[in-house]
């Protein structure tokens, strides 16, 4: 599997490398994947930081080495409407199937 350089400009020199997105689907949606016992914050800082530099919206960290399979998808997002009336989270754990139903 290739990673995806994600390129950015920094002070008017153009940085090619140093950013590498594990999978971008369709120029829609980011995956960062991760085989680790715990996703720690600075894991979704970095997703964070490339749904940023890409300017997509949604990005998912999907974390393999998690026991529990609720525990291993992270949901972010980047730039939502300002419309919403609570601050949403910009990465959270999914929500379960009761959660959907409600």
């Amino acid at each position: 599997m290739n990673e995806n350089v994600i390129g950015t400009e920094v002070l008017k020199a153009e940085i090619n490398e140093g950013f590498r997105a594990d999978i971008v689907v369709d120029k829609k949606v980011l995956l960062e994947l991760k085989s680790v016992e715990h996703v720690i914050p600075a894991h979704k800082k970095q997703v964070q930081t490339y749904l940023r530099l890409t300017r997509l919206k949604l990005g998912y960290l999907l974390n393999f080495g998690e026991a529990v399979l609720k525990n291993r998808i992270t949901r972010c997002v980047n730039g939502l409407d300002q419309e919403f009336s609570a601050p949403p989270r910009l990465c959270g754990k999914m929500p379960n199937h009761h959660d959907l139903a409600t």
